[in-house]
C-alpha cells in the first residue's frame, strides 16, 4: 500500500503489440509516448498512430520500422470493473504506410491503416465491366484479388450492368456500397459490408449518462441541413435512354436526385442511399469519455441526462486514446438514429 492506494489493483491500460509476428508489447512498452486506435464504421480504413520516444535514436538505427510492416495491437484493459479483472480492446491487424521524425522532443511517429495483404487492393488501376451480378458477389471477386475474406450481412443486391474505370479495387467498391447506401469496412485481414440501417435498428450496447462521471466533454449541433423529408428521384435508363421520375417520402423539404437506374427499384435504392446520407447530418454528437466502456464502431448508444438532446445514436466513428501513463480515452462520433425514408409513392 502507498498512501491508502493499492497499486498492485489500481487501473492500468498497456498496449499490446505484435510486430511483423514478434511480440514487442514490453520493448515499446519504455518508448510509448502516445497510442491512437480510430475506428471508423464505414467509408474509411480503420488506423493506428504510435509516438514513441526516440532519444536514444533506436528508432531510426537499427530498429527503424519500414513501410509494409505488419502491425497487431490491442488496448489492454487491467482492473477497470474491479481488482483482478482484465479485459481489452481488439484493434485488429495493420499495416504500416506513414512514418515520420521530428524534434524536439526527438521522437518516432509510425501510422498505419487496416488494409488487405495485397498492396493493389487500393493502388492497381482496373478497367472492367460487371454484368448481371450482385454487389455481394463482385466484393467477393475483389477480396479474393485481395487476399482476404468477405464478410457480407446486407441485402441482395442485383445489378444490371457496372464499369469499374481506371479505379482501384478499393476505391470501386466503395463508390458502390455508397450509390447503394451500404456500409464498408476493412478491418483485421476482412471486407465487411453490412446494412447500415439494420445495425441502426439494434439495440444499445451502452448507455452514456452526463451524470455518470466517465463523460468528460462533448457537443451536441442539429441542423436543417440534411432534414429531408422526401426526394424527388429522376433517372435514365442507360438502354433506352428514357427519363423517368418517381417520388419517396412526403412533401416538404425535398431532397433532388439525379441517378442512372435500369428500374424504379433500382432508382428507388440509390435514393434511398443519398436521403440516408443526408439525413444522418441532421443531428450529430461528439462526446469524451473514461475508457470504463469498450464502445466499437457501427454499434448503437443509449444517451441519457442530456435533457431534450437524449436518445438513441449511432456510432460513426470511436478514436481510442491512450497516453505514456495509461490513461484511456475514447472521443466518440455519432449521430442520432431516426427513421429512413424508404415508400416509394410515385
Amino acid at each position: 500500500m502507498n498512501g491508502g492506494i493499492d497499486i498492485e489493483n489500481s487501473r492500468k491500460t498497456r498496449i499490446s503489440v505484435v510486430y511483423n509476428g514478434k511480440a514487442v508489447t514490453q520493448k515499446l512498452a519504455a518508448f510509448l509516448e502516445n497510442f491512437i486506435y480510430t475506428d471508423v464504421a464505414s467509408g474509411e480504413s480503420d488506423s493506428i498512430d504510435i509516438t514513441l520516444d526516440n532519444r536514444d535514436l533506436r528508432f531510426m538505427n537499427q530498429y527503424m520500422p519500414k513501410k509494409g510492416d505488419k502491425i497487431k495491437a490491442s488496448i489492454c484493459r487491467y482492473n477497470w470493473k474491479k481488482n483482478g479483472s482484465t479485459n481489452s480492446v481488439r484493434c485488429g491487424t495493420f499495416v504500416l504506410d506513414d512514418l515520420s521524425f521530428q524534434e524536439p522532443p526527438l521522437t518516432c511517429s509510425i501510422g498505419a491503416v487496416s488494409a488487405p495483404v495485397k498492396g493493389e487492393f487500393k493502388s492497381a488501376k482496373r478497367t472492367k465491366v460487371y454484368k448481371d451480378i450482385s454487389i455481394r458477389e463482385i466484393a467477393k471477386k475483389i477480396a479474393g484479388r485481395a487476399g482476404i475474406s468477405l464478410v457480407y450481412d446486407a441485402p441482395e443486391i442485383k445489378i444490371h450492368k457496372i464499369e469499374q474505370s481506371k479505379a482501384a479495387d478499393s476505391e470501386f467498391l466503395s463508390s458502390i456500397c455508397e450509390e447503394y447506401g451500404l456500409g464498408l469496412k476493412v478491418y483485421n485481414g476482412k471486407i465487411v459490408i453490412f446494412d447500415e440501417e439494420k445495425y441502426e435498428r439494434r439495440s444499445p450496447s451502452n448507455t452514456i449518462n452526463r451524470k455518470s462521471g466517465t463523460v468528460i466533454s462533448w457537443s451536441w449541433n442539429t441542423t436543417l441541413q440534411g432534414t429531408y423529408t422526401g426526394a424527388k428521384v429522376s433517372y435514365t435508363d442507360p438502354d433506352d435512354q428514357k427519363r423517368h421520375h418517381v417520388i419517396i417520402g412526403k412533401a416538404g423539404r425535398m431532397l433532388h436526385v439525379d441517378v442512372t437506374a435500369f428500374s424504379k427499384k433500382e432508382a428507388v435504392i440509390k435514393a434511398k442511399a443519398k436521403l440516408a446520407a443526408e439525413n444522418k447530418k441532421r443531428t450529430t454528437m461528439t462526446v469524451t469519455l473514461t475508457g470504463d466502456m469498450i464502445i466499437y464502431s457501427a454499434t448503437t448508444i443509449r444517451v441519457k441526462g442530456f435533457g431534450k438532446l437524449s436518445g438513441k445514436y449511432y456510432v460513426d466513428k470511436n478514436e481510442h486514446q491512450v497516453s505514456a501513463s495509461g490513461g484511456y480515452n475514447q472521443m466518440l462520433t455519432v449521430h442520432k438514429v431516426g427513421t429512413r425514408i424508404s415508400t416509394a409513392v410515385s
